[in-house]
């Protein structure tokens, strides 16, 4: 049995997010255009996890923290439909992930101390390419599939690129950070063990069109409508409104590694930018967005969370300890209110769409606010869907109002219940 620590930034999600109610779980769902082959998608499921061994592990306490230790379980399959699942307990063999089968497609869960969307959306593209081979499609190798085990030579890299590409500057005064507006709603008590979630989609050209119309860019063009949607919702008052937009630092630092290397940019809708003309508020949030596209951004965030992080291991205090600390801590003035990821495409591209009738993604936030949006495109619609722990469809319906008022004619509807899987440090596995 060889153990290998886990990196900076993962282990932080096992730290901050663990707890049995504060999940961090990120959800696929990819509904085929015929019946599942299950199968075939175990098969390849087991060949793409062979080229990706950065995600064949069972993450293990030993020495109070978390490390990984390598696992060669069957991968976990499990119906649709049923209770939340712990990972890294015998409910997923062990892994910080699940499949879940149904007739006409399947999901797949992870938590997010796994990897970020740059890292899973590559493993998702090469278990597909081998899914669609074994139909018979004409499919090519296409870039950010993994057809062997290729990965950096550097191994600090590849498992920790926090602490390889940590800058070494002083973080004596950190950025001094100003209240920002609470969504007032009541939220389900921390048992209740589901997410509510409302989706508006829209057509692709459409809303690309309109973004342009407004001198912003697609995650901007987003921020603004949610922003205006909680202004219009709430008394906001003289009170920023902070939208946490996830950026993935890979381009900026020329690393290739697919263990968590994504951190938050911050975009602020205050008074100043709510006084300026409707046609001049895109461009204002994009100029906020492009000031924080670059190294001297990101490297404070690196060093900060790798410091974080040794504070942490250093403090004597079991991981389990500073988990139920972080599950339990009320939530402080200064919260950013509202994560929104935006990832892009998830169209794997035209060769796969005689297999694929659509690619959605979810994430069920506990405890880290009450409220998140996740956006993303496939093929030619867009969608917008909000994972929220109260019942109020509110916001979004703003949102839909907004965007109607760019021309656009999203459509509404509510999501299913999202019953997130779940990670407890307590319960993984002691070394």
């Amino acid at each position: 049995m060889q153990l290998q620590p886990i990196g900076v930034s993962n282990r932080l999600f096992y730290y901050m997010w663990g707890g049995e109610q504060a999940a961090f779980d990120i959800c696929f769902h990819f509904a085929l255009q015929e019946k599942l082959d299950e199968a075939l998608l175990k098969s390849s499921a087991a060949k793409a996890l062979q080229n990706f061994p950065e995600f064949a592990i069972r993450p293990v306490l030993h020495e109070g923290t978390v490390w990984a230790m390598e696992n060669e379980a069957p991968l976990p399959f499990s119906p649709p439909e049923g209770q939340p699942l712990l990972y890294g307990t015998e409910e997923t063999h062990g892994y910080p992930f699940v499949f879940r089968t149904g007739e006409q497609g399947f999901t797949f869960s992870y938590f997010h101390g796994l990897t970020d969307f740059h890292g899973i959306w590559g493993f998702l593209r090469t278990l597909l390419y081998y899914y669609a081979q074994g139909k018979g499609l004409p499919v090519e190798p296409e870039e950010g599939m993994r057809l062997e085990p290729d990965y950096p030579a550097d191994e600090l890299e590849r498992l920790d690129p926090y602490r390889k590409f940590r800058e070494e500057i002083s973080l004596e005064k950190p950025p001094a950070s100003s209240p920002v507006f609470q969504i007032p709603e009541e939220s389900y008590p921390a048992e209740t063990d589901y997410c509510t979630g409302y989706e508006l989609r829209c057509p692709l050209g459409d809303f690309l069109a309109a973004a342009k119309a407004q001198q912003t860019s697609v995650s901007t063009f987003i921020a603004l409508t949610a922003a205006k949607a909680l202004a219009a919702v709430y008394e906001v008052g003289d009170q920023s409104i902070a939208i946490m937009l996830s950026a993935g630092m890979h381009p900026y630092y020329q690393t290739s590694t697919i263990v968590n290397f994504s951190d938050a940019l911050t975009l602020r809708y205050d008074k100043q930018l709510r006084g300026l003309p409707q046609d001049k508020q895109g461009a204002a949030l994009k100029a906020q967005l492009k000031a924080q596209l670059n190294r001297e951004h990101f490297a404070p965030l690196i060093a900060g969370k790798t410091a974080m992080v040794d504070s942490f291991a250093s403090s004597g205090m079991d991981i389990c300890q500073w988990n139920q600390r972080f599950a339990t801590a009320p939530k402080e003035p200064g919260t950013i209110t509202l994560p929104l990821t935006y990832p892009g495409s998830l169209d794997p591209g035209p060769a796969f769409k005689p297999l694929l009738q659509e690619v959605t993604r979810l994430f069920c936030i506990r405890r880290f606010g009450e409220f998140g949006l996740a956006a993303s495109t496939c093929d030619d619609t867009m969608y917008i869907r909000s994972c929220q722990r109260f019942d109020s469809p509110s916001i979004i319906k703003a949102m839909q109002k907004e965007l109607e008022q760019a021309g656009l004619k999203p459509v509404f509807s509510q999501l299913p219940d999202y019953r997130g899987n779940q990670m407890d440090p307590e319960k993984l596995l002691r070394i």
